[in-house]
């Protein structure tokens, strides 16, 4: 009933949909990707992206893959951390590219799910945000970096 309400009458309102995925998250049911990948397009993608997250179905990994190839797409940084959450290290690739993102919350999503995933591929990027002109970069940086194999993040 759930995932049959994402494509209702009230689809566009922003306070439906969010509230929407978040009960869609809280079934814990796969069935509910293919109705929170739908939310992913709407104002509450943020609400959906994290509702991918704790379901933790692999399946969620693809629509929030896609997602995050649309520079525009929003909850970019929720739908980074749901995609390494749920790709693991196959998501490191994607990872990287939002390292260079103009927005410092989502080069800083993407250092914290690098790090969590010990992506040592990305040691040299993150050394790279160590100097970055956001605060919250250079600290999610100096933290994934410390997770990473070698405890540094030595050279590429």
């Amino acid at each position: 009933a759930l995932a049959a309400a994402a494509g209702g009458p009230f689809a566009g309102d922003p306070g439906w949909s969010a509230a929407l995925a978040r009960a869609l998250g809280e079934t814990g049911q796969a069935a509910a990707v293919p109705a929170l990948a739908r939310l992913l397009a709407d104002p509450a993608a943020a609400e959906a992206a994290a509702a991918l997250g704790r379901i933790g179905a692999a399946e969620g990994a693809a629509p929030l893959a896609a997602h995050l190839e649309r520079p525009s797409a929003g909850g970019r940084p929720e739908a980074i951390e749901a995609l390494a959450l749920l790709a693991g290290p196959a998501a490191g690739a994607a990872l990287e590219r939002e390292l260079w993102s103009e927005r410092p919350e989502e080069r800083a999503a993407a250092a914290l799910a690098l790090g969590r995933l010990r992506d040592e591929r990305a040691s040299a990027w993150l050394e790279g945000l160590r100097s970055d002109y956001a605060g919250e970069v250079r600290r999610a940086a100096v933290e994934a970096l410390a997770k990473l194999p070698t405890g540094r993040g030595g050279g590429r």
